[in-house]
């Protein structure tokens, strides 16, 4: 190919651009202009002097991945299983706090009725003493509806 080039009566230039650039052959005459020479200077100037950079994928989201939705959507999922293992590591906790406390009362409770007995207490006191801890029971049992219901209230109303 390169024969039937030279061997054409188109007339054939070397032009040197750059002494550090190998020299161009371009065919004057047949569509090569003086701009078309000019274009491929500037472009070449254009990339030589660009300097190219690494994809920095959050100032350009044309190249990355949209994972980020899920990314976010399982880690509030992580965070969540998070906090209702917490929450009932602590109801746990409470829970067995409250049974203590509850074998403690029991002994006070004892220790209270021998105290009572060595006193010579009557024992009508001690029924008396019954009868409001028996009432106790029934207040405490009645609040703790109370507060059942209205929180069930506070949550239906705000869901």
């Amino acid at each position: 190919m390169s024969k039937d080039l030279f061997a054409s009566p188109q007339r054939v230039q070397l032009v040197p651009f750059d002494p550090n650039i190998r020299p161009t052959v371009l065919v004057t005459g047949v569509g090569c202009t003086a701009k078309l020479v000019e274009y491929e200077v500037e472009e070449r100037e254009l990339l030589l002097n660009s300097q190219f950079t690494t994809n920095n994928s959050h100032l350009e989201g044309d190249t990355s991945i949209l994972m980020d939705h899920s990314l976010q959507h399982n880690s509030a999922l992580q965070n969540a299983n998070h906090g209702v293992d917490d929450m009932l590591k602590s109801g746990a906790g409470i829970l067995e706090n409250l049974r203590d406390q509850r074998s403690t009362l029991k002994g006070a409770h004892r220790r209270l009725y021998d105290i009572a007995n060595t006193l010579g207490l009557s024992n009508t006191t001690m029924r008396l003493i019954e009868r409001r801890a028996y009432q106790d029971k029934f207040i405490l049992l009645g609040g703790m509806l109370v507060t059942t219901f209205l929180i069930t209230l506070i949550i239906v109303y705000l869901t």
